[in-house]
């Protein structure tokens, strides 16, 4: 109510009552999640009222959050204001080594002052914008600077490699001596389609007796063997265990896969039996695809996929087992049961306020103080927090409190359930699939950003979006409705084109091109074609979500689906 207040004064033109009241939240509510949001309109509000007198409370905030560059760059621009340039000269270098958004901003200051950062601040610099993973922000800073060294080369290539600019990764990476920089030019030259740099690079390595860089033997032999060249890919596996002894089960796994895809299946049969023996974590990998192999050979299976140890993981599902258990130890134990009727004191109120907020349109600031409650609630209140974060469609706090106290329902919620099934249904998709993308690619945060800059809970590429719909700013796509609707629209477009899951989920995460190539190769069914995605991330993503997608269905089934 105080920050409501706040924002009509301030509409009206009356800065100084505004600032008493949001004064009140700042000296009264510290715990509350508009604590800083009132902190922010002060300085705000103060900037224009008394530039002097809002520098105090620019001190006062950044004592308690030094790390806020945003509020560190207005100051930056009160002090100058102030003339007080030394104070800003000091302010700005230190915004330079913060990796933020203001890091270009702060260099570009810096010069304006005739001060060029020395090529170790700039390699400073560069290291925590990759922390941070402002990897446009790195490249731009080195725009028109000579690359001194191969740790600056280094990072120079991991940024174009994480901007997905392969050939100028390749470029830069080229003579970089050292093993991250090497792996990292393999990777981009194959990502790049230059192979035949590749397998020149793999030989130079074996010249030279690195013995680090096994995974990238493994990829040149997974090269070889999609080219069609399978004698050389063989030859390249047998060749391994002499270098890497350690190694031996995953070499016998690549070699067991190329009998798969040779469709030798009585010597892939022997080689994961052989696999069997070791006691990994891989076992149930290797069951299922000794069972696969028998389906292949026209006999059953199921003898072999009932010895998958995890009921709840891809491969049990991918066996064509539609029930998982035990889901969890506790099996939901605790949320079947009516909540206490009365919640103590303090809880109540806080449940109280946090419902208040979310009705007076406050979602954000609702879900926040949300999440700030999350930690004190007790196991007797599970029940009534997860009513109340359903209520609030907390989601993502959701999950992580199912997590917490590993409860099948609360890991894997029904989210947004009307807005997915209506939409969901007029894409005849099953919502649950749509559940479990929107689960794997945003844990159902509403506001979710990635490294690549997909929006969202269901994580769209802008470009998409716009293929789909109008979307005049990317900022739409967090409206969890808008977002559904378009998502559910694509995924709907992928499944028509390619028709099962696994080929839709591959193209909705790696591009439809990617999915046609990969699909050009010729597969006998899903499963082979899932197991033998080159990317790992897409492989690993496809995986995710088809678990996820049995997880839900084992726990809802029909009863949500309407199919």
């Amino acid at each position: 109510m105080l920050f409501d207040i706040a924002a009509c004064y301030e509409k009206s033109g009356a800065a100084d009552k505004a600032l008493t009241f949001l004064r009140k939240i700042t000296s009264n509510y510290k715990k509350s999640p508009l604590y800083r949001k009132a902190y922010n309109r002060i300085l705000e509000i103060g900037k224009d009222v008394d530039i002097t007198a809002a520098l105090t409370d620019f001190d006062l905030y950044l004592g308690e959050f030094p790390r806020d560059s945003k509020i560190l760059w207005e100051k930056t621009e009160i002090l100058e204001k102030l003339g007080r340039k030394e104070e800003t000269f000091t302010l700005w270098k230190e915004l330079f080594f913060t990796g933020s958004p203001y890091t270009l901003k702060a260099y570009e200051a810096l010069k304006s002052r005739n001060y060029q950062p020395s090529y170790e601040e700039i390699k400073k610099a560069l290291y925590s914008l990759m922390e941070k993973g402002n990897y446009g922000q790195a490249v731009s800073l080195l725009k028109g600077i000579a690359v001194q060294d191969e740790e600056g080369k280094y990072l120079l290539g991991r940024a174009y490699f994480r901007l997905r600019r392969y050939p100028d990764a390749v470029r830069t990476l080229s003579g970089v001596s050292f093993k991250d920089g090497k792996y990292l030019l393999a990777l981009s030259l194959i990502r790049a389609n230059e192979k035949e740099a590749f397998y020149k690079l793999i030989e130079e390595f074996a010249k030279e007796g690195n013995k680090d860089l096994f995974s990238l033997h493994i990829i040149a032999a997974e090269m070889k063997r999609r080219e069609g060249n399978i004698s050389e890919a063989g030859a390249l596996l047998q060749s391994l265990p002499a270098l890497y002894p350690e190694k031996k089960e995953e070499i016998i796994w690549s070699q067991a896969w190329l009998a798969i895809r040779q469709k030798r299946v009585n010597d892939a049969e022997k080689l994961l039996r052989g696999l069997i023996s070791y006691n990994s974590d891989k076992r149930d990998k290797y069951f299922f695809w000794l069972g696969k192999v028998k389906n292949y050979q026209g006999q059953k299976g199921d003898d072999l996929f009932s010895q998958i140890k995890d009921k709840n993981g891809y491969y049990w599902f991918q066996s064509g087992n539609g029930e998982s258990r035990p889901l969890s130890s506790n099996s939901g134990a605790g949320l079947k049961t009516d909540p206490p009727s009365s919640l103590p004191g303090e809880m109540n109120t806080k449940f109280l306020r946090i419902t208040d907020l979310h009705s007076l349109k406050m979602k954000t600031e609702a879900r926040i103080e949300a999440e700030l409650l999350m930690g004190s609630v007790t196991v007797p209140y599970i029940s009534a927090f997860a009513r109340l974060l359903v209520k609030i469609e907390d989601y993502c706090t959701l999950v992580k409190l199912g997590i917490r106290y590993d409860y099948p329902s609360l890991k894997y919620p029904l989210a947004f359930p009307e807005t997915v099934k209506k939409y969901a249904q007029s894409q005849k998709l099953d919502p649950l699939l749509v559940m479990a993308v929107m689960r794997e690619e945003s844990h159902f945060q509403h506001d979710a950003v990635s490294e690549a800059g997909a929006l969202g809970v269901m994580q769209l590429m802008p470009s998409t979006a716009r293929g789909i719909d109008e979307v005049k700013r990317n900022e739409e796509l967090f409206d969890v409705e808008k977002n559904i609707r378009l998502g559910t629209n694509y995924l709907s477009r992928l499944l028509a084109k390619f028709k099962l899951p696994h080929y839709a989920l591959a193209a909705y995460n790696a591009g439809e091109h990617n999915a046609e190539k990969w699909l050009a190769a010729g597969y006998r069914d899903e499963a082979e074609f899932t197991e033998d995605i080159p990317f790992s991330e897409t492989k690993n993503y496809v995986f995710r979500i088809m678990k996820t997608y049995g997880i839900m269905k084992a726990l809802y089934g029909n009863n949500y689906s309407g199919r």
